[in-house]
């Protein structure tokens, strides 16, 4: 992987675990303590982790200390694993816009 894709790559892993951690400690513990057992949370933390998945499958997070060799991705796999990141991105979006967002505007609490 070139210097360019690996900042990419670290860029995007970082963005994404920022805010899948500060989505689970916010929004999603309060949603799912005010829905209690119809809580959609458990399949959103789902979805973050299979992201996580899929970043660590391009190389997140990129390590210096690995020689080039050793975690070479070959093009194709990296295509497939990021257009399967962003196609379970924007679905993961859609569910909090229709579902979650809602959920947590319509409580009180929050």
């Amino acid at each position: 992987m070139d210097q360019r894709a690996k900042e990419l790559v670290d860029s995007l892993g970082i963005r994404l675990e920022t805010h899948f951690k500060d989505e689970e400690a916010s929004v999603y513990k309060a949603v799912d303590v005010q829905t209690k057992k119809n809580s959609p949370i458990s399949g959103m933390v789902s979805d973050h982790r299979r992201m996580r998945q899929l970043l660590k499958r391009v190389g997140y997070p990129t390590k210096p200390s690995i020689s080039p060799g050793t975690a070479k991705l070959e093009l194709r796999e990296a295509k497939s694993a990021l257009e399967s990141l962003a196609a379970l991105f924007q679905a993961h979006v859609a569910k909090e816009e229709k579902v979650l967002f809602w959920l947590a505007t319509a409580m009180e609490t929050f």
